[in-house]
């Protein structure tokens, strides 16, 4: 195995059968979990957001600014950052992130802190890849074969089982109504466009709503008219209680 440095750019680990003969690298062949970024890895294979952050920041009320700072490549919305004020240790969850060198916590700061402050992040697990093959991005415990705890972005679209391909949401209507009847009672069916079916005053059945005549509707599963006929009234006073 060779270890070596590349000048202002950081170290190597290279497998090799000896001086310039490259050859595999294995991590724990016989057992144990790989972390990158964490102490105790719970995954398979675990990367984790490190908790020092490159650069430095001042703060000021909720807005950090950062001087050679990453923020948009480094944190998440909700991931915690942590300033040391004037008021003491001071953790913020960071509510937006405008840019490399700016962003805002959900609660200000109660201190100030100026140019040059160290700062200290805790972003949690980015990837992890469990022992039965489930990926999980921004999760340590995948439930699918891959589960991301975010939005998701694909440049080309979607590709279902049976081979379609989605490339753009779907903006249409919900559906077409081909053909509404009018069931009994009701006048103004069949429509098969645009149209209106109405409850005359008048029916088969006679006067629907007269002193001695009730109404009764008739409706299907999904509370939709489709018929009316009259009951007797019969002396009975019947009142109708409507709720907000």
């Amino acid at each position: 195995m060779d270890f070596g440095a590349i000048p202002y750019d950081g170290g190597y680990v290279q497998g090799s059968q000896g001086v310039g003969t490259p050859a595999n690298l294995l991590l724990n062949p016989l057992a144990g979990n790989v972390g990158i970024g964490i102490a105790s890895p719970t995954a398979l294979f675990q990367v984790a957001e490190s908790t020092t952050g490159p650069g430095t920041v001042s703060v000021s009320g909720s807005t950090v600014t950062g001087a050679h700072t990453q923020f948009t490549n480094t944190f998440n919305v909700g991931d915690t950052i942590t300033v040391i004020t004037s008021s003491g240790t001071e953790p913020r969850a960071i509510s937006s992130i405008t840019s490399n060198t700016v962003l805002v916590t959900t609660v200000a700061f109660t201190g100030t802190a100026p140019a040059g402050t160290s700062y200290s992040l805790a972003g949690g697990t980015r990837f992890a890849v469990k022992g039965n093959g489930s990926v999980g991005i921004g999760t340590t415990n995948p439930s699918y074969s891959l589960d991301v705890a975010g939005q998701i972005h694909s440049a080309t679209g979607y590709v279902f089982p049976d081979g379609t391909t989605q490339t753009t949401a779907y903006s249409g209507n919900a559906g077409a109504v081909t053909s509404i009847t009018a069931g009994a009672g009701l006048s103004g069916g069949t429509i098969t466009g645009s149209g209106t079916i109405s409850l005359p005053s008048v029916g088969t059945s006679g006067t629907y709503g007269t002193a001695t005549a009730i109404p009764v509707l008739t409706t299907d599963a999904y509370g939709r008219i489709t018929g009316v006929t009259n009951t007797p009234n019969n002396g009975t006073v019947i009142f109708l209680v409507f709720a907000d």
